[in-house]
């Protein structure tokens, strides 16, 4: 349970709480920490902005110790928090004081113990600094600590009462542990992968703490395949955003380690955040997604599924697949594996040809697409080649050009000879006609095969 704190809740819980404790302070054949522990309240989160509190607090769990309340305490700016804590009921209770998970402070132990001895109350206060965002902090009684629960019965000290206050105070010295200037968003080694706009963009989320003046971002991507192709580095557009306002940026066809870093003049100086580095990866693509667009993009082709089988054979259909960079498992551009992503995507275009086509899956297309077609027409080039001087050789069929278009998008060895072409002219009978070239590659005519097998 969450509450933001009030005075008019202050002092009803106060009163309640007082009325619970009453039987503490009868006679001592009566005492006890607390009222029945079923009168009592559930466990509550108190929850703060930039405020000290005052307020009685129990400790209903017999086992542990913990408090019954913790306190959620939200800075804008750097401060000094004291906080205090007195037991109002049986001697031998005495308290821890953690502030985000860390022991702060423990009030004295006294030399008695239980609600039928007469001793001194524990009392204790601690100061720590803070750094402006949201701390929690908790209290436990460690009186229990070393007693049974039939003793901790016995003598009535569960639930035990005590009063916990906070006060804050700016601190004299300024804190190296709280910057002036600091990036909350992103955070550092934070992770976004390509899931909007078709599964080629992604958002993050900027935003910095300190004065309320304007902050200027600048950002470095750096993506390189596993073996150093590529070797990008592009400076990414900048912009500026208001201290505590948060702005999306949209990257797209992009992705790898990203730096940022952010500025802001603070007075006459100009104050620079530590870098911040993320990473921004790729997603899975369905199948059904890249046939659709593969068809789409040859649909006036002699085989409109033919580069859904290039697909298939040179990526498994995967513009992304599992592997580690920068630190990072994920599912990075899918890299030619022979040598380590020279090679890159869906297609396998030269990772040379432009970051686009490592991130976006539609980019890899297109390029394959038009590499693809760029070997159609340097097959109907090397036909014509051949033909001269042979009279009567028609020409190719479609699916005959395609053939010797896919022999060459594969760059067999020897395919730029016109002697180890997948087709070449035999005359038989005084009539000349196209013939399988025995010469060609056997590498490059498995691929054919291999393409034609592997369509979807």
């Amino acid at each position: 349970m969450r509450r933001s704190i009030t005075q008019g809740m202050i002092a009803n819980f106060s009163m309640a709480l007082c009325l619970l404790l009453l039987p503490c302070f009868a006679g001592a054949e009566e005492r006890g920490n607390a009222g029945p522990r079923s009168e009592l309240r559930s466990r509550q989160v108190v929850v703060l902005t930039d405020s000290g509190w005052s307020t009685p607090s129990f400790t209903a769990d017999c086992l542990t110790g913990l408090g019954s309340d913790s306190w959620e305490l939200t800075l804008t700016q750097t401060r000094d928090l004291q906080i205090s804590v007195e037991d109002i009921a049986c001697p031998g209770d005495f308290y821890e004081v953690r502030v985000d998970g860390s022991l702060i402070g423990t009030t004295f132990k006294p030399d008695a113990w239980g609600c039928s001895a007469s001793g001194t109350l524990s009392t204790g206060a601690f100061t720590i600094t803070l750094c402006p965002g949201t701390h929690s902090i908790e209290v436990r009684d460690a009186g229990f600590d070393g007693h049974s629960q039939a003793e901790i019965a016995q003598q009535s000290m569960c639930p035990a009462g005590f009063n916990v206050s906070g006060s804050l105070a700016p601190i004299l010295v300024a804190s190296p542990a709280c910057p002036v200037l600091e990036i909350v968003k992103p955070a550092n080694r934070d992770n976004f992968n390509l899931d909007n706009e078709d599964l080629t963009a992604t958002t993050a989320t900027f935003k910095a703490r300190g004065p309320g003046v304007p902050v200027d971002w600048k950002l470095d991507l750096e993506y390189s395949t596993s073996k150093g192709y590529g070797g990008y580095t592009p400076s990414l557009p900048g912009f500026r955003t208001q201290a505590g306002a948060s702005l999306d940026q949209t990257f797209a066809a992009e992705g790898g380690k990203i730096t940022v870093t952010a500025s802001a003049k603070v007075g006459t100086d100009t104050v620079v955040t530590k870098p911040v580095t993320f990473t921004v990866t790729g997603t899975a693509i369905p199948d059904a997604s890249i046939t659709s667009r593969l068809v789409s993009l040859y649909q006036d082709g002699a085989t409109p599924h033919l580069l859904t089988g290039i697909a298939m054979v040179e990526s498994t259909y995967h513009q992304f697949e599992d592997n580690t960079l920068y630190g990072r498992e994920d599912l990075w551009p899918t890299e030619s594996h022979a040598d380590g992503g020279s090679h890159i995507g869906l297609m396998m275009v030269p990772t040379s040809s432009g970051l686009a086509n490592a991130w976006s899956w539609q980019a890899n297309t297109s390029a394959g697409v038009n590499v693809f077609r760029g070997k159609i027409a340097l097959a109907q080039s090397r036909m014509k080649q051949m033909m001269e001087g042979k009279p009567g050789l028609r020409s190719l069929t479609a699916l005959e050009i395609e053939n010797m278009a896919v022999y060459l998008y594969r760059g067999a060895s020897g395919s730029g000879s016109l002697s180890k072409q997948y087709y070449i002219p035999v005359q038989k009978s005084g009539k000349w006609d196209w013939a399988f070239n025995p010469k060609a590659s056997s590498v490059g005519v498995a691929y054919v095969d291999l393409i034609r097998n592997n369509m979807k």
